[in-house]
């Protein structure tokens, strides 16, 4: 036990009592940032609204991905990431997908995407976009890409 090795070896077992305390010290940094990054609890309604009120887009490529279908990798649905709520995110390769509708289209939108895109990547997450049409006209194709960038 680290008692033990404090009774016995003074140096070593303080050296390791500080090295215990400051691992401590950086898991609840990591923690406090982890909470306060991800999935902010003030947008727990938001989201979970979000996912009762899908786009019929967005629950058929959930299907797809749900259940670690694809390239067995686990998704997460409306997952929120400092400001912004992607709508599937896998957290083992920090990669998210966007479904674009017609709010991604009107006027100004696309500045917001750009500041949104940069945004994430600065946390170092990756972004895949299709539009929603994607899903209709060429779900084969979304699914290809998705696996490619899972691989």
């Amino acid at each position: 036990s680290q008692t033990l090795l404090i009774t016995q070896c003074p140096l070593k077992g303080q050296e390791l009592l500080k090295n215990v305390l400051l691992q401590n010290i950086l898991n609840e940094k990591h923690k406090e940032m982890y909470n306060s990054q991800y999935n902010k609890k003030e947008n727990t309604e938001k989201r979970k609204a979000l996912r009762t009120n899908s786009t019929s887009e967005e629950a058929v490529l959930w299907r797809a991905l749900k259940g670690c279908k694809i390239n067995n990798r686990k998704w997460r649905r409306q997952f929120s990431v400092g400001p912004f709520i992607l709508d599937f995110y896998c957290p083992s390769l920090k990669l998210g997908i966007e479904l674009d509708g017609a709010p991604h289209f009107a006027p100004g939108a696309a500045e917001a995407d750009d500041a949104r895109t940069y945004y994430l990547r600065e946390q170092g997450i990756r972004i895949i976009r299709f539009e929603n049409c994607d899903i209709w006209n060429s779900f084969e194709g979304v699914i290809e890409t998705i696996q490619k960038e899972t691989m």
